[in-house]
């Protein structure tokens, strides 16, 4: 199952849907729920990639997008 989160962000900014999302994947919160939904759905999830991304979630400098979040987190034979 397919985790879609671009229809919510157009509705609250049509123009810019990537910026709710980017903000909405900085939190801690957001990166331990996607690791979750990964560890259930995904078996080839990589759990190294996402602590990684859960020790730095919150600070001023993390920025997480979904293609990085997909290329560090998620088997390529999946993507493709």
């Amino acid at each position: 199952m397919k985790l879609v989160l671009s229809t919510p962000a157009k509705y609250r900014n049509s123009s810019e849907p990537f910026a709710i999302i980017n903000n909405w994947m900085r939190s801690r919160s957001t990166i331990e729920l996607l690791g979750l939904w990964e560890q259930l759905s995904n078996p080839d999830f990589k759990p190294l990639e996402f602590e990684r991304f859960k020790n730095e979630a919150g600070s001023n400098y993390f920025v997480l997008s979904q293609q990085r979040w997909i290329e560090a987190t998620i088997d390529k034979k999946q993507v493709a």
